[in-house]
């Protein structure tokens, strides 16, 4: 084992092992990766910016324990074996996607590749568990590790499966990385590795996340030659959020008054404006036209109409069949995409002509309400997902069929997934209430920002579109299957031969 020293030798006074570390997907309809694993819950890296730290914090001290970044919290092979064993069991969402070896996304919330891990081996062991069942990755890292061990690396870069990486970037000055980013590998250091892991088969997105103006908005053009040139694939652009204990530091609440030409307040929520962000992505999207058109650049957590967002323009549309194998068959993108076909004109959206047909799509036969683990973080990490109002040790199952309906269109009390999507309106029947078809699905309309003071009504207790008027609207139909799962061939920029080369 290569011998890497901690970045900091004082920060880890102890290590503690964490349970649940292997989740449900949380951005499960707008990107299909069923499971999110986090083999730490602790990161070494210490970038002053992190959302994710704070939200590692809040989650460490509702469990009543006080946050503490000294300690390393990682996930044990008690729980890798516990998490990989309900593969074993017929119903259920884990054992669903472990069976049918769907892409597990990892690194969610802290650095999987951290130095910590020659000792500890969380990730390590994570990885030889998930090569032996040949799952498929994809990898949101800063490539501590990757870029420092070539143990690790190999390792890596020989899973026998299909492996995309998010390499994420705020800039690729090194001073200005070094300053917000004390322990993490320099951008430079980082480049070098994309273009290794390209020369091994894997392609690499650059995570321009977090977007800070101040540093990330000094060179857009130079950040998207640099993303081409080091052989990334594609750029997903995502906004800075600033809350919860950020707001104790000097530093972050200097930082809010400096900026405030270029943020927005949204709640407690100080994030970059949608102004700036626009501005950020032309200049971007521009830039890469030039260069090469095949280069995507993307709007990550964006609204779904405005700038293009990542959803159903992932690198995965592009991909030979191996990688495209991984991603379930029913998400919210290729609704959308419909939708996409027809941007300035209202549309009435009915889940019998553009949702899924039950017999069209692989689901699984179960998934828990209640009764098991996996119900809690199915209700909290899937919006619009059914919910059981208090915890329940009974086993509730519904049907995979109708979780879905319920999860993506209509929801449990309120709402699906689909009305969280900005331009997208519940229709109201005459009596006020939700308008439904015939087999009791709600009826949605997609309203185009510039008609939304012409068609959308206050009903009081709901805002949306009439049933009259919306039964004008044009009504979009899918087959209802997984032929428009990805962008058709003919639709496709493909320039992933070495890729191919790698994995045929």
């Amino acid at each position: 084992m290569d011998s890497i020293p901690f970045p900091n030798k004082h920060f880890y006074r102890g290590k503690l092992p964490i349970s649940n570390c292997f989740t449900p997907g949380i951005r499960l309809w707008s990107n299909g990766f069923p499971i999110k694993v986090d083999t730490y819950r602790s990161c070494s890296n210490l970038c002053h910016y992190c959302l994710a730290r704070v939200q590692s914090a809040a989650m460490t001290e509702r469990s009543g324990v006080r946050h503490d970044q000294r300690i390393c919290r990682y996930m044990s092979v008690g729980e890798l074996n516990r998490a990989l064993g309900k593969a074993r069991q017929p119903d259920g969402w884990m054992g669903w996607a472990l069976r049918g070896k769907y892409f597990i996304e990892a690194g969610t919330l802290c650095e999987m590749f951290q130095e910590a891990d020659i000792s500890v081996r969380s990730t390590w062991n994570f990885l030889q568990a998930t090569r032996a069942l040949k799952i498929p990755l994809i990898v949101n890292t800063k490539g501590n590790l990757l870029c420092k061990s070539d143990e690790y690396f190999q390792l890596f870069a020989t899973h026998p499966v299909p492996v995309i990486v998010n390499l994420s970037f705020t800039t690729y000055d090194d001073n200005d990385a070094r300053a917000n980013e004390p322990f993490a590998p320099l951008p430079s250091e980082r480049v070098k590795l994309i273009r290794r892991l390209r020369d091994h088969g894997i392609p690499t997105t650059i995570y321009l996340a977090p977007y800070m103006p101040d540093i990330t908005g000094k060179d857009l053009p130079g950040i998207v030659r640099r993303s081409i040139d080091a052989g990334a694939v594609a750029l997903h652009l995502r906004n800075f959020y600033l809350t919860g204990k950020h707001f104790r530091t000097r530093r972050w609440t200097r930082y809010v008054a400096d900026n405030k030409a270029v943020l927005s307040r949204d709640g407690m929520v100080w994030k970059v404006s949608r102004t700036e962000m626009m501005r950020a992505f032309d200049v971007m999207r521009e830039e890469a036209e030039k260069i090469d058109p095949r280069f995507k650049v993307l709007g990550m957590k964006t609204e779904w109409f405005e700038m293009e967002p990542y959803h159903g323009r992932m690198p995965m549309d592009s991909l030979p069949d191996q990688f495209q194998a991984g991603i379930i068959d029913f998400t919210a993108i290729p609704i959308l995409r419909k939708v996409r076909e027809a941007l300035s004109q209202p549309q009435t959206l009915l889940w019998s002509k553009i949702g899924y047909k039950e017999s069209l799509i692989d689901l699984p036969r179960t998934v828990y309400l209640s009764g098991d683990d996996e119900a809690t973080w199915m209700a909290c990490s899937c919006l619009g997902a059914p919910k059981v109002p208090t915890a329940s040790a009974v086993k509730l199952l519904e049907t995979g069929y109708n979780w879905l309906r319920m999860g993506l269109w209509n929801g449990t009390k309120d709402f699906g997934f689909i009305q969280t999507v900005g331009m997208i309106w519940p229709v109201v029947s005459a009596n006020g209430l939700p308008a439904t078809e015939s087999g009791g699905d709600r009826i949605y309309a997609f309203v185009p920002r510039e008609l939304e003071k012409e068609l959308i009504t206050d009903y009081g207790n709901t805002t949306g579109v009439s049933e009259s008027l919306a039964s004008t609207f044009l009504v979009p139909e899918r087959a209802g299957g997984t032929e428009d799962k990805f962008y058709p061939p003919e639709k496709r920029e493909i320039w992933y031969d070495d890729f191919n080369a790698h994995w045929i």
